[in-house]
């Protein structure tokens, strides 16, 4: 078992980090055209839907091999969750983001308002009011925003609902170390707990009134918006061997 390279997790999550707000940004940018078009809630609700299961099990996945890599002896087959994990983010997606969506959604209600009134004022036609509502609704600019803040989100969760699935299934205690992600705008306080030692799974992170991960979703706007760090999980058989003062 080699010691990880966080500069080499780093860049690898990066790289799929561009991935999903590639993906993202898509996905909501098409469902931000849509209601432009013809207002419906549950129309972003499914393109939740849709982003989260994407990026959650690619995330979940990678985590999971770089775990097993640390575990040899503890051999789990690739796809052991997957359905599982598709499954269970959907879900969660509908009962605990409910809030969240409906702020999207209500900003998405306000351009429409905004932009039918300037329509008015401005006389502009059918033709010229759809243009103008479909520019500030589903702007790229915009959607690239919620594809940015999402990613972090749903690749974080996906990380630690992996690292959860492998410690029921083996037995094995989890620890997490919080790896800033180089963004061009950091966060000092995000920069400062990337030198800090691995925790344990369950323990708080000191920023944020006590993050669990990066992109919490209880975490306040301020840490979490365009943020682009994650959370590497790290088995029991990798502390004892590479930080035995923390055992």
């Amino acid at each position: 078992m080699r010691k990880l390279s966080f500069a080499k997790l780093r860049r690898s999550n990066n790289a799929a980090m561009k991935r999903y707000s590639r993906f993202g940004t898509t996905v909501f940018q098409e469902a931000l055209l849509k209601q432009a078009d013809q207002y419906d809630p549950e129309i972003m609700k499914r393109a939740y839907v849709r982003f989260y299961q994407e990026v959650f099990v690619d995330a979940a996945t990678r985590q999971f091999n770089i775990i097993r890599v640390q575990n040899r002896k503890a051999f789990i087959p690739d796809g052991f969750f997957l359905q599982t994990w598709k499954a269970w983010i959907g879900q969660y997606v509908i009962n605990n983001m409910a809030e969240l969506i409906a702020k999207v959604n209500d900003r998405t209600f306000k351009l429409i308002e905004q932009s039918l009134s300037t329509a008015i004022e401005q006389g502009l036609n059918p033709f010229q009011t759809a243009k103008l509502i479909r520019d500030a609704v589903g702007s790229r600019a915009r959607s690239l925003a919620i594809a940015r803040t999402e990613s972090t989100r749903a690749n974080n969760m996906g990380l630690e609902r992996s690292a959860d699935d492998w410690a029921t299934e083996t037995g094995s205690e989890m620890w997490k170390v919080w790896v800033h992600g180089g963004s061009r705008e950091p966060r000092p306080e995000h920069i400062s707990l990337s030198s800090k030692p691995p925790i344990k799974r369950f323990d708080s992170f000191p920023i944020g009134g006590g993050m669990q991960k990066p992109g919490e979703l209880s975490a306040p706007p301020e840490q979490t918006v365009n943020c682009s760090c994650f959370c590497q999980y790290l088995s029991q058989n990798y502390i004892e061997r590479y930080y035995p003062e923390l055992v």
